[in-house]
């Protein structure tokens, strides 16, 4: 009887791969950079997607910050002022608009300071009433360009410095 012989032939050893699970770990490493820098760069930068407007724990809007340029002004009895100015905007839609025209907002808060005078905006009361006007005048501005009403004006920081005559010079008086 004869044996069977068996067919002792090789297989070519196939290259070795890298397997799926390093390649998932990988990606997963690669993100994980990528939110741990991204995320933070991109609130620095100040990118509109990664503002969350989201309700707080009472129910109101988060509020919606845009910071005024230095606002210099001469109040109606001489003396000179300078205002740092914060805007709560109710929307996207306002905050637009209120960055698009940033010479005209400066402007209407430099028309609104000289409005008044060093004693009217003295104080906490002075500081309400002043804050009060400018949020009125910021909304009729917006109404003019169909915008919703901003919620609140902050004056953050506000200098006045008494501004003499020379001799022989008298202020004028409206």
């Amino acid at each position: 009887m004869a044996r069977p012989t068996l067919d002792r032939t090789r297989l070519a050893a196939a290259p070795p791969t890298a397997q799926v699970s390093d390649r998932v770990w990988i990606a997963y490493a690669l993100a994980g950079i990528l939110l741990v820098i991204g995320i933070p760069a991109a609130v620095a930068v100040g990118a509109s997607w990664v503002r969350f407007s989201e309700a707080t724990k009472a129910g109101k809007p988060t509020p919606n910050w845009v910071r005024s340029e230095a606002v210099h002004a001469t109040t109606n009895d001489g003396d000179s002022v300078k205002a740092q100015v914060t805007i709560d905007a109710t929307d996207g839609h306002t905050r637009a608009v209120l960055e698009a025209n940033r010479t005209q907002v400066a402007l209407l808060l430099q028309i609104s300071l000289g409005a008044h005078d060093r004693t009217s905006i003295q104080g906490a009361k002075g500081m309400q009433r002043l804050s009060k006007d400018l949020r009125r005048r910021l909304n009729e501005f917006l109404d003019g360009h169909n915008a919703p009403p901003v919620r609140e004006v902050i004056i953050q920081d506000l200098f006045s410095a008494r501004c003499d005559t020379p001799r022989g010079h008298q202020p004028i008086r409206r």
